[in-house]
């Protein structure tokens, strides 16, 4: 605090001056101080909002995550308008990196010369504040062969959805097989039928033992499924009293004790067989999906003879065969959603999401109706579970892909 007193010339304090001059310079120079100190505080205080332009940063990113899927979907659908056998490229937002920070600094130099009334007051002041922000996306590319084949084929469907020849369709059905195989899916009854009627390759004869032989399979898994459903009831105490009649005669406790253990070992025996059955089965469905799959070698399994994978990529596997299983049959991709033009202004208007491609002497625009953005919604799911992240993506020293925005903000 500063004083200010009517009492004689006193020597101005280096810690705590004391201001000795007539009332109104006083409060002049005491308000003077004060802004400042007021200044100080709210520079120092401000940077409180920095969780605020965060929390800002943060959701103006993520909302831009449908954006970007969104778009490489529609540049791919253009690149495929102007050359159907292109390859197709896919990027894998892995990860997301916001961050904001905030820095100021304050200084200010103030000299008073007291010799006599009035006194010679000078203040020099600095601000200084800026912002850093860094907004990151972490990507890794599609560079599995068998991914990008599966892309090409969905792409090739919603460009040429109704599909005139049906040569999609059967190229879809055979990779559906290829999948069942290498990782020992049982497909169910109509979908390998369809898998063996859309096989152009197979003669009419063929076709028709295929499926008769296919009927016959699921027929007989049925039954396993009834039998392994009976069998997983818990053991009643109607049938232990009964077979406790049937070994003496007698219903005890202790016959009751006897005839429940016999029971239990008795259904775990039938549980067996019946588990053996049914992998016989499936083994069988299996081998039948084995001859309309074009795979140019038998997959050589270890001694159980069949399939050994770790459950994740089953789970990405059995995804995989139901997305390509809608784009075969949904009804959403069986007529077309998809405008295409060699220039923009031929776009439908109000189209939300533009994609473009120009190369190679080609130049395409792509974009889905209004009414149609839930078929799109739709398809880019698709095209995600064709390209998972999976556990091993790349190759060892494949660098991945990524995206940075770094704006920064300065001001004195």
């Amino acid at each position: 605090m500063f004083a200010a007193d009517k009492g004689e010339d006193e020597p101005i304090s280096a810690v705590l001056p004391v201001l000795n001059t007539d009332e109104d310079q006083a409060p002049k120079e005491i308000r003077m101080r004060l802004w400042m100190m007021l200044a100080t505080v709210a520079l120092l205080t401000g940077t409180g909002c920095t969780h605020t332009a965060l929390e800002k940063r943060t959701l103006n990113q993520a909302s831009t995550l449908t954006d970007l899927q969104y778009l490489q979907v529609l540049d791919n659908l253009a690149m495929f308008a102007c050359n159907p056998a292109a390859l197709p490229w896919h990027m894998k937002l892995t990860s997301a990196s916001i961050q904001v920070t905030d820095q100021g600094t304050v200084s200010f130099l103030d000299s008073m010369v007291h010799s006599k009334p009035p006194i010679a007051y000078t203040l020099t002041s600095t601000l200084t504040a800026q912002r850093g922000v860094v907004n990151q996306w972490g990507g890794c590319p599609t560079v599995s062969a068998d991914n990008l084949e599966l892309l090409a084929l969905a792409y090739q469907k919603a460009l040429c959805p109704q599909d005139q020849d049906g040569k999609i369709r059967e190229a879809l059905y055979e990779k559906i097989a290829e999948l069942a195989v290498l990782y020992n899916l049982v497909l169910t009854k109509e979908t390998l039928d369809n898998a063996i009627s859309s096989n152009k390759k197979l003669e009419v004869a063929k076709r028709w033992l295929l499926i008769r032989k296919n009927e016959d399979l699921h027929e007989q898994l049925d039954k396993v499924f009834d039998q392994v459903a009976k069998l997983s009831r818990p053991i009643t105490d109607v049938q232990v009293d009964n077979y406790a009649q049937r070994l003496s005669n007698k219903v005890t406790e202790e016959t009751r004790g006897e005839a429940r253990a016999k029971l239990q070992v008795q259904q775990a025996q039938q549980v067996l067989t019946v588990q053996q059955t049914r992998i016989g089965v499936e083994d069988q469905i299996v081998s039948l999906t084995r001859e309309i799959c074009a795979l140019p070698y038998v997959p050589r399994y270890p001694v159980t003879g069949r399939a050994e994978h770790n459950p994740h990529d089953i789970h990405l596997a059995q995804y995989k065969v139901k997305m390509l299983l809608d784009l075969a049959e949904a009804p959403q991709f069986a007529d077309p959603w998809v405008c295409t033009s060699s220039s923009r202004s031929g776009l439908p208007e109000g189209a939300c999401y533009v994609g473009q491609f120009c190369k190679c002497g080609c130049q395409c625009y792509a974009c889905v109706p209004q009414t149609r953005l839930a078929t799109l919604r739709d398809f880019t799911l698709i095209v995600l579970s064709l390209a998972p992240i999976e556990t091993q993506e790349s190759p060892p020293n494949l660098p991945s892909g990524g995206v940075t925005y770094s704006p920064t903000v300065g001001g004195r």
